[in-house]
């Protein structure tokens, strides 16, 4: 009896008790002519398995947000620019986000650049204000949170750097005060994460 190892093909599994059989029924069919016919078959089987395709996608969910540039001068957190269309596009922004998959995302790609650049002059508090302004935008949240993919690309690489950049410039603590008035939270809650500039957890705790 000839002993055949199996190993994957095409993405297809052979155990080697099949693969015996094979080779036991060929045997008995064919006779001295199946050593041929056995040994392209194990050749075929046991021929490395073409290389899997891997499809990466040049999506930049980053890009679609750019907070702010915001004016040089002090401005007070009343007089921060956030109209209702800003408000109706980080809507539509973090709803979509939320709710497509990610080969969706890369098709709407073109269409949440353009809505992003429209609301390049929105200070990062006032966008969180919006996104949080709600039960179902606190679960879009939630969502964005919950996937590897749309918190690293929307958040770790493009809100979380705004708001770091913002408190760079000293321009964040002085609207805390304003800011927790707006989202209904307690300044004493909120201030930890501003010291610490944990971003996430200032976004869990809003949601929660």
């Amino acid at each position: 009896m000839v002993s055949v190892r199996a190993s994957s093909f095409t993405g297809v599994l052979l155990q080697e008790d099949r693969a015996q059989k094979v080779s036991l029924w060929l045997n008995a069919k064919h006779g001295q002519d199946a050593l041929p016919l056995i040994f392209i078959w194990c050749r075929m089987y046991d021929y490395p398995p073409p290389p899997q395709t891997e499809y990466h996608f040049s999506l930049n969910l980053a890009s679609i947000v750019k907070l702010p540039p915001n004016p040089e001068n002090n401005v007070s957190y009343k007089d921060l620019q956030c109209s209702e269309q800003d408000r109706a596009n980080i809507e539509e922004i973090i709803s979509t986000i939320a709710v497509n998959s990610k080969f969706s995302l890369l098709l709407k790609q073109a269409h949440l650049r353009n809505i992003g650049a429209q609301i390049n002059h929105v200070h990062p508090l006032k966008f969180l204000t919006v996104a949080t302004s709600s039960p179902q935008m606190k679960g879009f949240l939630a969502v964005i949170l919950d996937d590897y993919f749309k918190r690293n690309g929307f958040f770790a690489d493009g809100l979380f750097p705004s708001l770091t950049r913002e408190a760079d410039k000293g321009k964040l603590r002085i609207y805390l005060p304003d800011f927790a008035v707006e989202t209904g939270a307690s300044q004493e809650a909120l201030d930890p994460y501003f010291q610490s500039r944990d971003w996430e957890g200032l976004i869990r705790f809003l949601i929660q």
